[in-house]
């Protein structure tokens, strides 16, 4: 990995200002929500002049910070469906980010996804977070592998284990 970083360092394909051809994929990508506290939402962004844009994001890109106003959110607090009101565990906390920001995530992460996968980087098993892939896919996989060595009558051991108990809810409780 470090010899990859190394190597990506001074990689052109990364550091390139966007295209206008992954600004149109990004924006094709979107969909209706609400927009941040700039309240500058999908729809008029694609509605923008796409050379503005590319050259906002070329400025954002290049200086290698992001505006502080695309940090803030509102934070939304969503009860989950058929819980009490009164307790405060019961709800969700939805954050709306500026979609001007989420615009740029998607372009980054779908240059970074091309490049990782274009070189073989990431590794063949890994499911969750990568295109036509999800998290049940390993599941799948198991449940073939497994009925295969049962035809065969071939001993087959699976182990699975649940880390609930490893992680914490709001506030600092266990789940």
């Amino acid at each position: 990995m470090e010899a990859l970083l190394r190597e990506n360092s001074t990689n052109r394909e990364l550091d390139a200002p966007f295209t206008i051809g992954e600004l149109k994929k990004a924006l094709a990508k979107t969909g209706k929500s609400a927009p941040g506290k700039d309240e500058i939402c999908y729809i008029m962004l694609k509605h923008f002049s796409e050379v503005k844009l590319l050259l906002l994001f070329e400025k954002v890109w290049g200086a290698g910070h992001i505006p502080v106003s695309w940090k803030e959110a509102i934070l939304i607090p969503m009860r989950k469906p058929g819980k009490d009101p009164s307790k405060l565990m019961n709800y969700s906390p939805v954050a709306l980010t500026a979609h001007t920001c989420k615009l740029m995530e998607l372009m980054a992460s779908e240059r970074l996804m091309h490049f990782l996968e274009g070189r073989s980087s990431v590794a063949d098993y890994q499911s969750g977070f990568r295109r036509g892939r999800g998290t049940t896919d390993p599941v799948l996989c198991l449940r073939m592998r497994s009925g295969k060595h049962r035809s065969i009558k071939k001993q087959w051991l699976q182990c699975f284990s649940t880390w609930k108990k490893h992680m914490t809810c709001y506030g600092g409780k266990a789940c």
